[in-house]
């Protein structure tokens, strides 16, 4: 971790030498009788920080003449000024941690920090106490070096890239994608398509998996790198026919088969079957489901699944939390592929679905709007997990929710 103090460089406003608050020692910046309300900021404090932030402070050191008349508010930037403390102590060059976290989190916030005092009061009480005082004006930073870690997935053939979703550190990442790490060891699984299978753990740079073959498994991020996992089609669906010269005839109409993990079309079958299909050099019998006359819109009607009634959320954040259907039977995996949402309320509110502790999705709804939301992969949600919804804002309106998807 790297942890520094840096004094101000540059400054503007309307305090009297405001210079004495770039050194730590008894001279000041400083308001006087009747100067109430008056700025002066602060920057060039030259920092070049790269990393994830941990603790940003403004160490200011201040007084006043009479605290309980007179102070100093003081302030960090982060797109608007944000007040972070106010010094009301009467003891000469009095120390003061206000901590600026969660404001300057980002190394480009810490890299242009501006700090600004403001003056308070100064107009009643006795002359002579009518005044406030900045000796020194730092800030204190620690940040730890981070690295960026690229997720991504394979077919182990190399006939597709990208399927599926993958879990670091538990949030869910679309594949490709990239995050920022520091140094320690994360939690990671894949989650495949279905017909589809983890085969293993693939890595570049410096990056390390305790077990290559599981999943999940655990990553140790030492620097950048790339992590991998590698798919397979599933022993049902991975197929490849050798012969078919007749046709296949499913209920009631013809079918043709139309593997797409066979590497090539399979156009005409034969009705009884004669040949045999290779994967890998063994000989497996043809057992897919387009064997059994299912087409996409059969499959998602034989396994439908919806949350039942329109779920109402009438109170923000978790104390307003809703169970979005009921939990998964056991022995079933069910993927939420569609979500309905009305937002009634008048401010804008995030959406959050949560399978177990973990945020699967967010999505930004609009003050009085209605959206959907469709993904052809869906939220994963095992046996006996409950999936849960909640709303950030429900401000002259509640939200509103049905979802819908398969479950087998």
């Amino acid at each position: 971790m790297t942890v520094e103090t840096r004094s101000p460089t540059s400054e503007s406003g309307t305090w009297h030498d405001p210079t004495n608050a770039y050194n730590d020692d008894l001279a000041y910046a400083y308001c006087g009788n009747g100067e109430g309300g008056r700025t002066h900021d602060f920057e060039g404090y030259g920092f070049a920080a790269a990393g994830i932030i941990n603790e940003v402070r403004v160490d200011v050191k201040g007084y006043s003449g009479d605290g309980t008349k007179h102070s100093v508010n003081v302030y960090v930037w982060d797109g608007a000024w944000q007040l972070v403390g106010t010094i009301t102590a009467t003891a000469e060059c009095n120390p003061h941690q206000f901590d600026a976290s969660s404001f300057i989190n980002t190394p480009e916030k810490l890299n242009n920090i501006k700090t600004r005092i403001e003056s308070v009061g100064l107009a009643g009480g006795g002359p002579t106490t009518r005044y406030v005082r900045v000796c020194w004006i730092p800030v204190y930073a620690a940040w730890t070096a981070a690295y960026n870690v690229h997720l991504e997935s394979t077919h182990d053939l190399g006939k597709s890239a990208n399927l599926g979703t993958l879990i670091f550190d538990a949030v869910t990442y679309e594949l490709p994608d990239d995050v920022v790490k520091a140094p320690g060891d994360y939690q990671s699984e894949y989650d495949s398509l279905l017909g589809y299978r983890f085969e293993h753990w693939e890595i570049v740079g410096d990056l390390s998996v305790a077990d290559s073959k599981g999943n999940p498994t655990t990553v140790t991020v030492n620097g950048a790198g790339t992590l991998k996992a590698v798919y397979a089609v599933s022993g049902e669906e991975a197929l490849i026919a050798q012969e078919f010269p007749a046709r296949y005839y499913g209920p009631g109409k013809a079918q043709e088969l139309g593997s797409k993990v066979a590497g090539y079309p399979i156009k005409t079958v034969a009705q009884t079957f004669p040949h045999r299909l290779f994967k890998k050099g063994q000989t497996l019998e043809l057992g897919s489901w387009w064997s059994k006359g299912m087409s996409d819109e059969d499959f998602l009607h034989n396994y439908h699944w919806d949350s039942g009634d329109e779920t109402i959320i009438s109170v923000a954040g978790a104390p307003g939390e809703q169970n979005l259907g009921g939990a998964v039977p056991s022995g079933k995996v069910r993927r939420i592929r569609v979500l309905k949402i009305r937002h009634a309320g008048t401010k804008n509110t995030v959406l959050s679905i949560l399978v177990g502790a973990a945020v699967k999705l967010t999505i930004d709804v609009p003050p009085q709007s209605t959206r959907v939301y469709s993904d052809v992969h869906g939220i994963k949600c095992t046996e006996t997990q409950q999936p849960k919804v909640q709303t950030s804002d429900v401000t002259d309106g509640s939200t509103y929710l049905k979802a819908s998807g398969v479950e087998r």
